[in-house]
């Protein structure tokens, strides 16, 4: 198939599936409401709920975008893990990132933070 991109809340155009498709969909995502278009047996409107991310099945990536920018939905995140350590590092997006191209370079920092001093050898 290759990659489907959703939109938090927001149905989707029309999305052609096999019935392999359908059920890795349904396997890894099954918070995904999933309703037969119109169009065509095999299309269906895909309606993502509130979660966001990106999971991969077979040969097939979905993602799904918050419905906030980017930037918005890290501050509200990493707001509601602990207030009081918000604005320590200020990683900046662009509007157009996708959630796993913002999570990249956070990553790398908190990796790069913890591997400061080395790696732990001793397991």
């Amino acid at each position: 198939m290759g990659r489907i991109l959703l939109n938090e809340y927001k149905p989707s155009e029309p999305v052609v599936l096999s019935r392999e498709e359908l059920a890795g969909l349904q396997r890894v995502a099954p918070k995904i409401r999933v309703e037969p278009s119109l169009s065509a047996s095999d299309c269906y409107i895909l309606t993502p709920g509130s979660q966001v991310g990106v999971v991969r099945f077979g040969g097939t990536t979905v993602e799904i975008r918050p419905k906030l920018p980017i930037d918005r939905f890290f501050f509200i995140l990493s707001y509601a893990i602990d207030p009081s350590l918000w604005g320590r590092d200020v990683v900046h997006f662009s509007p157009d990132d996708s959630v796993l191209e913002a999570v990249a370079p956070a990553f790398r920092m908190l990796v790069s933070r913890a591997t400061y001093r080395g790696l732990l050898h001793g397991y």
